[in-house]
């Protein structure tokens, strides 16, 4: 268009090629003409033809669970060269059904650890879906983590062994 700035302009295209929005700034000679040389002035146009065309996105949600969960910490020592993705599999695989997110929050090498290890911190969070969790349910799952990642070769920080 005729009052867009010729470089300095960005476009939102569909996938088939289609400019559906612009966003720029005014033409230089524009500015000039109405005596706004000193004035950053930004403008946008949208195409709602081929906005409309584009649909709607399907929406995605989750219920809200209807039971509480328990969050716990683990803390594991592993070998220095050990991904966290490894690690992080080996804890979902300790109970599928009651582990429902875990999230690396804490990497630690240094003083203290050994020069080929590191410590590493888990948030796991445990829920079922019909029923409110008790100690006992978290007590299970916790341990057969422990088990799982000592059988890997982790040592739990913390835990007397």
């Amino acid at each position: 268009c005729p009052y867009a700035h010729p470089v300095k302009f960005g476009s939102y295209v569909s996938k088939d090629s289609v400019e559906i929005a612009r966003v720029f700034e005014l033409h230089p000679g524009v500015a000039k003409n109405f005596e706004l040389e000193d004035a950053k002035i930004g403008l946008f146009e949208v195409n709602f033809t081929e906005l409309v065309k584009l649909g709607q996105a399907k929406k995605k949600y989750k219920k809200i669970p209807r039971f509480p969960s328990i969050d716990i910490d683990v803390s594991v020592l592993i070998d220095r060269g050990t991904q966290s993705a490894k690690i992080e599999k080996i804890i979902r695989e300790s109970d599928t059904a009651l582990i429902t997110n875990v999230e690396l929050f804490d990497v630690y090498e240094g003083e203290g650890i050994e020069k080929d290890k590191k410590a590493m911190a888990f948030r796991i969070t445990l829920r079922a879906p019909d029923r409110t969790l008790t100690e006992e349910d978290m007590t299970k799952t916790q341990n057969k983590i422990f088990q799982n990642l000592q059988g890997f070769g982790g040592k739990i920080r913390g835990l007397n062994s």
